[in-house]
């Protein structure tokens, strides 16, 4: 062999030798950090869901959850199959039905209903459900007059109600496949996203009814019969509007009915539209079916058969006329309901459960119902985003200011505890503002 082979072919094969190794080794480095990122992003996404630790309930006895799997809406063909079925027949069993469980317990598929970025901006606010006290995004400070009747979260006792006989796939709506902005996305996408995203916060249920049109009846009727199915299979249903937010995602649903004073015997709570809308019975300020929250109890079948009953006048004769004449199921509930089941009903505030800030009348502080201006909805839902990031954001950059506060005095410049010489300023440059 040459004495030049000798000499320079061992050099060669060496550095060949290590290149191999270190490729190996990056390999292997890489295989080892994707495993230690999937087990971190998995012990975080737990500790940020642990119900306990949200609602800054330490000693609590329940257990720390996560959130389901989104449940689908049927597919074409099952939309079809159950659109020719009358929205006011039976409901199915107990196992079966639009109401069965069908959560899966794929830690995959829980990733990927809820981001984990809004669990961890919104974590930090998550109030407790016995505070004595509330202070609103308004700067108004609201109490709970008398010890808290819900002391451990509710979960999956409670359920966030939406109805819709419309089309979900049109532009901007919930199901629409093309990409989207919050500039395109439709007013009742926000409103019902918003309600989406408050169920999966706190560890309630969630779901949106479809029902097929029915033309002898208005489509707001689809809710009765939507939730006296409901309330059969959960504790409690909250029935929202689609022009209907939770202003304050961070304030869990107990502590609300801990404030309203909701007790056991409760079957229906709602709130009072401002005064000047009034029921042409007794003139009792209407109550807005809007927002309805629903328990059940020993008279909730009653009172919702009672309901659904009337535009065929089984029970109040003339009941008929609201089938279709403004406003609807609401006007039964005015006109009948509140006065055959007085005791059933608990009537929330204007200022708290309606309307919205700036309308004039009610402010809705803690559910703001932005009838008749469906435009609203987008920045409503918006404000109720931005208030956790903008405040936060305003915090950093005051704790920061060491750092990027620059400050100016005669000939001396001053970053944080840093002091320079000025440089000469330019003939005629005044105080330039940075564009």
């Amino acid at each position: 062999m040459p004495a030049s082979s000798r000499t320079y072919g061992w050099p060669r094969r060496k550095s060949l030798l290590i290149s191999a190794a270190l490729v190996i080794t990056s390999i292997l480095l890489l295989l080892v950090f994707r495993d230690s990122v999937h087990s971190t992003a998995s012990s975080s996404f737990d500790s940020v869901t642990s119900f306990e630790f949200l609602h800054n309930k330490p000693n609590s006895e329940a257990s720390a959850y996560s959130t389901p799997s989104l449940t689908h809406l049927p597919s074409e063909s099952q939309t079809a199959k159950t659109s020719s079925l009358n929205p006011f027949s039976s409901a199915p069993g107990p196992s079966s039905g639009p109401f069965s469980s069908s959560h899966s317990s794929s830690s995959i598929t829980t990733l990927l209903d809820l981001p984990l970025g809004i669990f961890e901006l919104i974590k930090p606010h998550i109030h407790s459900i016995t505070a004595e006290t509330f202070t609103s995004r308004t700067g108004k400070t609201y109490n709970i007059s008398s010890t808290p009747k819900f002391t451990k979260p509710l979960r999956k006792n409670v359920l966030i109600l939406d109805v819709e006989s419309r089309d979900l796939g049109g532009p901007g709506g919930l199901l629409d496949e093309a990409t989207l902005t919050t500039d395109t996305l439709e007013g009742l996408t926000f409103g019902r996203l918003n309600h989406y995203m408050f169920a999966k916060l706190h560890g309630y249920d969630y779901k949106l009814v479809q029902l097929p049109d029915d033309p002898t009846l208005h489509g707001t009727w689809h809710k009765v019969p939507a939730m006296r199915e409901a309330i059969k299979k959960y504790d409690w249903v909250v029935f929202m509007d689609g022009d209907a937010i939770f202003t304050h995602l961070h304030l869990p649903i107990e502590w609300l009915f801990n404030r309203w004073g909701i007790t056991e015997d409760i079957t229906l709570a709602l709130a009072e539209d401002p005064e000047r809308f009034t029921n042409m019975v007794k003139g009792d300020p209407n109550l807005n079916t809007g927002v309805i929250v629903a328990h059940q109890t020993p008279h909730s079948e009653e009172l919702f058969e009672a309901w659904m009953s009337c535009p065929d006048e089984k029970r109040y004769e003339g009941c008929g006329v609201w089938r279709k004449k403004h406003t609807h199921e609401q006007a039964v509930l005015n006109e009948y309901l509140r006065y055959d089941y007085p005791d059933e009903i608990k009537i929330l505030s204007c200022t708290e459960a309606n309307r919205y800030p700036g309308s004039g009348d009610c402010e809705g502080e803690f559910i703001s119902h932005y009838w008749p201006f469906k435009d609203m909805i987008p920045g409503g839902v918006k404000e109720a985003m931005a208030q956790y990031f903008w405040p936060s954001l305003q915090k950093a950059y005051s704790q920061d200011r060491a750092d990027v506060i620059v400050q100016m005095d005669g000939e001396n410049v001053r970053v944080g505890q840093v002091e320079t010489q000025a440089e000469p300023e330019a003939q005629g440059q005044g105080d330039a503002e940075l564009s």
